[in-house]
């Protein structure tokens, strides 16, 4: 069980908030597959306080989506708690504060992983956002900023500050914000922070590609591990760790045709979202990873990536599929 504030899970797994990958049709498929919490795409905070933005059904949660969480970014408190409350209001179950994304035009607005330099404004953001809304809030972090020892330094400021703030979970990212995803994740400052603040949900983030490397983690002592790049086209990741970390066999990997299923199933719920001629580019994305089992795999990826028009991308599938 992991718990988050008043909510609580039965599986400790997440499927994290990814922009561009994570909207209706793949949380659908991260549900099918074992995740109870699923996230849309990062949400900047100016853009989430806006009404008019919420109005539009992408950016709410669809009918049956009853667990969605969302992830907020920013600098401003005010702000922060408006789009918090407004979140909250739109229908969504808890709300996370992202000080940890590395992308280049995020640091150069002073947003995401920059802010790991300035603990206090970090603090004053959770306070006015906790202060505004009842849901369970996360706050989403990197290992710091860079690699000295001052950044090191304010990333255990920061987590003593937002456990005092009454944070209700840390979201960890094993790397520092100049890493990006470079090298490997080093999840030992995650599990010091565990063991400082044994009472806090620590949840852990970084390089977790296969199922044994989630239960791996778990059984360190954190409460809960973050799917992201990992899930992207591989489902299958998500039920397999939930496997075994209750104790079951790990299910055998999908067939070919299982596979294919499961793709045809993300382009049709693809199509319902999407206006036509965008979902054969937008699933692009995902081909590779979907086709890692194929016996031609490169094959297969390369007539996808080619595929101009939904109709040829479901033939070529299914023709290579069996399905």
């Amino acid at each position: 069980m992991l718990k988050i504030g008043n909510l609580e899970l039965s599986c400790p797994l997440i499927a994290a908030p990814l922009s561009g990958y994570t909207n209706w049709a793949m949380r659908n498929i991260c549900r099918d597959f074992g995740a109870e919490l699923t996230f849309p795409g990062v949400f900047l905070a100016k853009s989430a306080a806006m009404p008019k933005v919420l109005s539009k059904q992408c950016f709410r949660p669809y009918p049956g989506e009853e667990l969605l969480g969302a992830q907020i970014m920013g600098t401003d408190p005010e702000i922060m708690a408006k789009a918090a409350k407004d979140l909250e209001q739109t229908g969504y179950n808890l709300i996370d504060l992202n000080f940890a994304c590395p992308a280049p035009k995020v640091l150069r607005r002073g947003r995401g992983g920059h802010m790991l330099g300035k603990p206090e404004a970090v603090g004053e953001i959770l306070d006015r956002v906790r202060g505004s809304i009842d849901l369970p809030i996360s706050v989403k972090l990197r290992i710091g900023y860079d690699k000295t020892a001052e950044s090191l330094e304010s990333f255990y400021q920061i987590c003593e500050t937002l456990t005092r703030l009454g944070a209700d979970a840390l979201v960890i990212h094993g790397r520092t914000t100049l890493q990006k995803y470079s090298g490997s994740a080093n999840w030992q400052p995650i599990y010091e922070i565990k063991r400082l603040h044994p009472e806090l949900t620590v949840i852990g983030s970084g390089d977790i590609f296969t199922p044994e490397a989630a239960a791996e983690k778990l059984d360190a002592g954190i409460d809960g591990v973050l799917l992201a790049r990992g899930v992207v086209g591989n489902p299958w990741l998500i039920s397999e760790a939930r496997a075994i970390v209750e104790g079951r066999e790990k299910p055998a990997p999908p067939t070919v045709q299982e596979a294919g299923e499961v793709m045809l199933r993300h382009i049709s719920m693809l199509q319902q979202i999407q206006e036509e001629g965008r979902v054969t580019r937008f699933f692009r994305k995902f081909a590779s990873q979907y086709c890692k089992r194929h016996p031609q795999r490169k094959k297969v990826v390369l007539e996808i990536m080619a595929a101009e028009i939904e109709s040829e991308l479901i033939e070529i599938i299914k023709r290579n599929f069996g399905c």
